[in-house]
């Protein structure tokens, strides 16, 4: 009986023709439905900052990861709208406060008269006095700091340029605010639709997660899986950093000038949190609109000049950024990127060019993530071991508050043993094909050699002879792998 046929393998014609026609429709799909990449990179986002809470719940509760899911989604939805419903009073209270003191209605109204009366006198826009004709003000000298005097300039034309364009404007308010209500629906649309992918996204992670795992060539496995790793180094330590620095941040700025007396501190706060998800640039124009605000504030408790009261100001943004870069960042996010800063500024003036706003939020660890794969690319192509290292340990994050009187806890010293998962990944597969008198054995043995005095695991250059094992000698990384990937099946036998 003839064996049965198999599928005829492919050419490298073929290979090739179906490779470029497979970029070409990645190409087209991801230029024709650009519009939905930046929110679905969200949604990727944000279901992997809620995945080690919605594991921890299952697991701690014993409950499925639907029902996890479904209780984080609620915490998360309670919390928005409590926060939503406290910058709304926040808001209206800085807004009613505002209205009191000017009728923005009036003032509205009022622009092309104010703009044509420029032509005569002064006027004073914050610690500025600007004179546009010496002759016919009606008000005495500059009571102000800095004077600019534009009386020698003929600026009649641009005055009537100005007033000429200003009228059309205002006629069309009406069209500017449905544009605005158009804007706020289609970003209410957008965000269920991160809501509805991360939901999804949360209940299926494990088998996300090993379908990818699964793609890897024949062979690579362990590279795949230890790129996997490195990756996931780099955006957990970026994106819940980020989102717990802003949350942080936003709360310094807030109490601070609150305490500094500066009108919509709230706001002004909120703009802090929000801009401190813009690497490097972003504290900078946040310090650069508080101090603006301060500029054009009429009053403050202190009794202070405009000028001195945004310098008092000014300083207390420097004092936050280096709370920030000395105390919170190194506890909050750690050095998991290792990237020099200028590296970071000029990827983020990159990204903002590629992307927009998401492309600069993302600069840095789209920056890590290209410096992974370019060395290990560089390694292959030189026939070098891509993975020269173990995996990196993430470091710890230092608690921002300690009691004074409170009790360290043990920590491992720094030689401890740290598993290398490509080792783990080996000794599973080999693992599986032995049985249970081998595998006891094995371990058997094992303990034997562990135990040495001389055993160092950290020595990558020592090897040691575990009887049992077809290969002649292993490192102490592979072993105490080997150890761990023996534990667990004993494990599993135990419990059936």
């Amino acid at each position: 009986m003839d064996a049965p046929r198999r599928s005829p393998r492919w050419s490298a014609t073929a290979k090739l023709v179906v490779a470029l026609v497979i970029i070409a429709f990645a190409g087209l799909v991801l230029f024709r439905f650009s519009e939905v990449i930046p929110p679905l990179v969200i949604a990727v986002m944000f279901a992997f900052i809620l995945n080690p809470p919605v594991t921890f719940i299952a697991g701690r509760l014993k409950i499925s990861r639907a029902l996890a899911v479904g209780i984080i989604y609620l915490a998360l939805l309670l919390a928005l709208a409590g926060l939503s419903t406290a910058l709304g009073f926040a808001i209206r209270r800085q807004i009613v406060q505002l209205d009191a003191n000017v009728d923005i209605r009036k003032v509205i109204a009022d622009v092309p008269r104010q703009v044509d009366n420029l032509v005569h006198g002064q006027t004073v826009v914050g610690p500025i006095t600007v004179i546009f004709d010496k002759a016919e003000r009606t008000s005495g000298p500059a009571q102000t700091p800095f004077v600019v005097d534009l009386s020698g300039y003929d600026l009649a034309p641009l005055y009537q340029q100005a007033v000429t364009a200003i009228e059309p404007a205002l006629k069309q308010t009406g069209s500017i605010l449905g544009g605005f209500a158009s804007a706020a629906a289609a970003t209410l649309g957008w965000a269920l639709f991160v809501l509805v992918i991360g939901f999804y996204m949360l209940l299926d992670a494990p088998q996300l997660g090993q379908s990818l795992h699964d793609l890897a060539f024949p062979g690579y496995e362990a590279d795949v899986q230890r790129i996997f790793q490195e990756l996931n180094l780099i955006w957990s330590a970026f994106l819940r950093g980020q989102v717990i620095l802003a949350l942080i941040i936003g709360a310094m700025v807030t109490v601070t000038m609150t305490a500094l007396g500066l009108r919509s501190a709230v706001i002004v706060g909120l703009i802090g949190a929000t801009l401190e998800l813009i690497p490097t640039v972003g504290p900078t124009i946040s310090a650069t609109i508080g101090v603006g605000v301060a500029l054009f504030q009429p009053s403050n408790p202190f009794g202070l000049s405009t000028v001195w009261y945004a310098v008092v100001v000014l300083i207390a943004y420097l004092v936050i950024q280096q709370i920030e870069n000395t105390v919170i960042v190194p506890r909050v996010i750690g050095r998991s990127l290792h990237l020099h800063p200028l590296a970071v500024l000029i990827a983020a003036v990159m990204g903002a060019t590629l992307a927009g706003i998401l492309g600069l939020m993302l600069a840095a660890p789209m920056l890590a993530t290209l410096r992974l794969f370019g060395r290990y690319a560089y390694r292959k192509f030189f026939d070098l071991d891509p993975w020269p290292d173990p995996l990196p340990v993430p470091e710890k994050n230092k608690p921002l508050f300690r009691w004074p009187f409170a009790k360290k806890k043990d920590v491992a010293p720094l030689n401890a043993p740290r598993v290398d998962y490509s080792y783990r990944i080996f000794w599973t597969k080999a693992a599986r094909e032995w049985d249970a008198d081998r595998r006891r054995a094995i371990a058997e043995a094992l303990a034997a050699v562990m135990t040495r005095p001389d055993f160092e695991p950290n020595d990558y250059e020592r090897r040691y002879q575990v009887p049992g094992l077809d290969e002649p000698a292993h490192s102490g990384q592979s072993l105490i792998a080997l150890a761990t990937v023996l534990r667990a099946f004993d494990t599993k036998t135990t419990d059936r």
